[in-house]
This record gives structure tokens, C-alpha cells and sequence, in this order.
């Protein structure tokens, strides 16, 4: 996993933070449709997702999300049937969103995938992953880039805001399918499958219904192409399709869910939500449908930490597992110290090799000497503790650096972090249970659980101390709806346990 990232000091804790997505020397994809298909002003963009997604109630799932089915139409048509899905998404962490949809405008033979640089929205860029659209590019001729069928496209891009506003960080892997032939979706479905493993990957696919039909004829072929979506036979439906039985204008994209979900296996579909527009203009005469799904795959152990609850970190390390891990930072640290180089580890351990985040605590006779660590998972976590253990002996801009005469009084911590989490107020917020993060135009600050602990703060005093001590904000900056609050918890050890 390669997370995008700038690393901030906070009052000598580096965070790692997502601030946007810098293109690469690649073509970055100016959006074609903001304006038309959504508002062109970041904040009324904001505010119409926001307002979309609060109407959606709350809706979970009991497996782990694979993909999900969204439709593509202007916002105010189909928005709030796409918020159905999107909001199952608050909170959650992927590497990389595979973007699924049909060409509108040009046909060609098989998929067309935009392979670097970045696609901008009013809302910031999206980094493209370059490194998985290589590889599924590879796998197949027919799996190619064809740059004019992109450009005008509005399928792919109006659902990018909606991830923007939900997910954060995130890669992109945006791919278009030509000529609607069985062959095409299977061959596409076998490549992600293959190079999604290892990533935490989310399928995002995006179609919209029947078209120009009246009401009630609208709403009977929608009730095939769902029975027939549900069935999940990809040559079944096609048929159906062929038929005229129901209408999809993302079909080959739907085909290409129905074999992910095969190949991967014990998954599940849900029916979200279904409207048509005439739902919302009040005309019956000519509608266009709309629907919401989600793929599940059930009785499987969560991928992301942040799924498995907030005793995620309770046994994740074993007392061995622990104790490597100090005795990397503190050989570390001497290394550096003494010679000024930085100590070449390795391990054969495969749960330290696992990107996880980590903080590395420096502690002098028990005072306080250095603190630097991430909140995401950038890097192995053998390596992540070798790095901060580097940075808090060094870089925290609270302290100067430890010398060599002080080696034998420092004392060793290390916490291990889960994956933050998202959460709608800080009702929601557990101190000293939960670590916090604080973000809101531009501004960051991060307290450890261990934080809560130590001080002996109840809820207020923590958010309020972290909102102006760590971000610069006001104090009350936490009761803002626009402020985001992240949650995680954190695995700490010491030598001295």
C-alpha cells in the first residue's frame, strides 16, 4: 500500500495528512460536467452531498463491502438515491476506488482505463494508481487507454465528489467499457480480482436505468433489471437486456460486478434504494430510473481495522511481536545517535511486516524528550517504528536532539495504532478509550488515547485541548458540524512493561 502523504508537526507530533492529491507529471482531467451534472462551487457541492447523505438515514451493512452499484444522472435527479450507498462508506478506509462505467459517446472493444496522473472535481484532485491500472492493463489487450472517450464522459466523474466527501484518501483507478459483450466483463473481472489482493480495494460501479419510458413502464422493466441484478448471472441478464425486457445504460460495467462478485465468492447483494426522476420533477410522461446497491461478502474477517470495532488493537501484538519492536527502536536510535546512520532492519515476522501506524515515545528519568509517529498506515510497521524512533530522537522541534550521553536514561514507548475512524459528533468520542483527531480547514491536531490517561481529562477538557493546543482552533472548535472528528485506538507498550 502506498499512501499519498505530507507530514505536518503539530507541537513535535508528525501526523500524516492527506491534504489533496498531487498530479503526477501525467495529465490531470479537468472536470466536463461541474455546472451541468453538479454544482461548480466547492461549497454548494459540499452542501448538497452533505444534505444528500444526512437524508439517508442511517444505513449499515453486516458484511464486508466489496462494491457498490450507483447511478450517474445530475445531482438533483438521482443524488439522494446514490447517497444510499455512499453513506455505508463514512468512515470506512480503502486504498484505492476501481470506478466502473460505460462510454456514453465512443465504442470500442473491451475497457478503457485511465492509467496516471490525477482527475480533478471542485472538490480537490484524486491521485490516479498508477501501479494497479499498470497491472490491470496488462493483463489483457483489449484492456487499454483510449483518452477521447474519457474527456467528455460525465458516468465516472459525477460519483467522484461523492467519494471525496466520504472516504478522504483515496487512489483512483477510473475505467470506461466499450462494446457490451460478455468476454469483456469477464476478462475485466479476472484482472481486478487477480491485483486486488493485498489492497484494500472498493468496486464503484455506475449506471442508471431505463430510459424515456412512462411511468409505469419504467418502473416494470426497473423491477426486472433488479430481479435480474439480483440473480447475478452476468449471461442471464444480458439476455434479458437483449430482450428489452429492462434497459441499463452501464451494463457491461453491472456484468463486470456480477464476475467480481462470482470470482471472490460468498458475497451478497442488497437493493438499497430505487427511484426514477419523475419522482422528483412530478412528469410521468418520460422518466429516467435510478437504483443503489451494495456487494457483501459475508462471513469473512474485515480487511480494515476500523471494522472490527474499537478493541481492534486489544491482542494485536504478542509479548515477542512487542519486545522486537523495541529492540529495533532502540538500536535504532543508539545507531543513529552514535554514527549519525540509519540502522538497516528486517524481520520475518509477517504481523510487523503488515503496514500499520505507529508512535514512538522518548522518555527521559519520565519526562517527556520526543514524540513522532502517524495516524495511517504508511509503511511496514517494523519500519514505521524504526522511522519514528529516528524522528522522535532528532526531528521533534520541542526538544533538542538526544546525545549520546543521555542513551541510558531514555526510556522506550510504542503505540500501535488502528485506522481512524470517521464519526458523526464527538458523541461518539471515548476518552482515555480513544485517540482523536481534529480537522477542519487546513487545521489538524492529534492526541494519543494515552493522552486521556495521563492527564486525567474528561471529554470536554481533551477536544478543547486538542482543538487549541494541537490545532489552533477555538477551543469549541469539536461542537462545529463542519469540524471532522477521527477516532482510533492504540496498542502501548515499554520497555519498562
Amino acid at each position: 500500500m502506498k499512501i499519498r502523504k505530507l507530514i505536518l508537526i503539530f507541537s513535535g507530533v508528525f501526523l500524516c495528512y492527506s491534504l489533496g492529491y498531487a498530479a503526477s507529471p501525467s495529465e490531470v482531467r479537468e472536470p466536463a460536467v461541474a455546472g451541468a451534472f453538479y454544482p461548480k462551487d466547492p461549497k454548494a457541492l459540499t452542501d448538497m452531498i452533505d444534505g444528500f447523505l444526512k437524508n439517508a438515514g442511517t444505513v449499515s451493512v453486516h458484511g464486508h463491502i466489496i462494491g457498490i452499484i450507483v447511478p450517474h444522472a445530475g445531482y438533483v435527479y438521482s443524488g439522494q438515491v446514490a447517497a444510499h450507498a455512499f453513506k455505508l462508506l463514512e468512515g470506512k478506509k480503502f486504498d484505492t476506488v476501481i470506478l466502473i462505467g460505460g462510454s456514453h459517446r465512443f465504442q470500442y472493444d473491451g475497457a478503457s482505463i485511465w492509467p496516471k496522473g490525477a482527475w480533478k472535481t471542485p472538490l480537490g484532485t484524486v491521485e490516479i494508481d498508477e501501479e494497479l491500472a499498470g497491472l490491470i492493463i496488462g493483463e489483457n489487450p483489449k484492456l487499454q487507454f483510449q483518452r477521447e472517450s474519457h474527456i467528455p464522459e460525465h458516468s465516472l466523474e459525477v460519483e467522484v465528489p461523492f467519494l471525496q466527501r466520504v472516504l478522504g484518501d483515496f487512489k483512483l483507478v477510473p475505467i470506461l467499457m466499450g462494446h457490451v459483450a460478455e468476454e469483456n466483463a469477464t476478462l475485466l473481472a479476472e484482472a481486478i480480482v487477480k491485483h486486488r489482493k493485498g489492497r484494500r480495494v472498493l468496486i464503484v460501479i455506475s449506471t442508471d436505468m431505463s430510459h424515456y419510458h412512462p411511468a409505469d413502464v419504467a418502473e416494470k422493466m426497473d423491477a426486472k433489471a433488479l430481479e435480474a441484478v439480483q440473480e447475478g448471472d452476468a449471461g442471464a441478464f444480458l439476455e434479458a437486456i437483449q430482450a428489452k425486457k429492462c434497459e441499463l445504460c452501464g451494463v457491461a460495467a453491472v456484468m463486470t460486478m456480477m464476475e467480481i462478485a462470482r470470482l471472490v465468492g460468498n458475497t451478497e447483494l442488497e437493493i438499497l434504494n430505487y427511484h426514477h426522476s419523475g419522482d422528483v420533477t412530478g412528469d410521468r410522461s418520460q422518466v429516467v430510473g435510478y437504483f443503489s446497491a451494495v456487494y457483501e461478502q459475508k462471513n469473512v474477517p474485515p480487511e480494515d481495522p476500523v471494522e472490527k470495532g474499537d478493541d481492534a488493537m486489544s491482542s494485536l501484538l504478542t509479548k515477542d511481536q512487542q519486545k522486537e519492536l523495541l529492540k529495533i527502536a532502540r538500536k535504532t536510535i543508539e545507531t543513529y545517535v552514535k554514527t549519525g546512520k540509519v540502522l538497516d532492519v528486517k524481520t520475518l515476522d509477517p504481523v510487523l511486516q503488515e503496514e500499520k501506524a505507529a508512535f514512538v515515545t522518548l522518555k527521559e528519568r519520565g519526562r517527556l524528550r520526543g514524540c513522532i509517529g502517524h495516524t495511517l498506515p504508511v509503511e511496514p510497521l517494523y519500519l514505521s517504528v524504526r522511522n519514528n524512533a529516528i524522528s522522535a530522537a532528532s526531528r521533534d522541534p520541542r526538544f533538542r536532539p538526544v546525545g549520546e550521553n543521555e542513551l541510558g536514561d531514555i526510556d522506550l514507548e510504542i503505540s500501535v495504532l488502528s485506522v481512524p475512524e470517521l464519526v458523526p459528533s464527538a458523541d461518539q468520542v471515548e476518552i482515555p478509550k480513544h485517540g482523536v483527531i481534529i480537522k477542519r480547514d487546513g487545521h489538524v491536531g492529534v492526541f494519543l488515547p494515552k493522552v486521556g490517561e495521563e492527564t486525567g481529562w474528561n471529554k470536554e477538557k481533551f477536544l478543547g485541548e486538542l482543538c487549541s493546543q494541537k490545532a489552533g482552533l477555538p477551543w469549541d472548535c469539536w461542537k462545529d458540524p463542519r469540524t471532522e472528528i477521527y477516532v482510533f485506538v492504540a496498542e502501548d507498550f515499554s520497555e519498562k512493561d
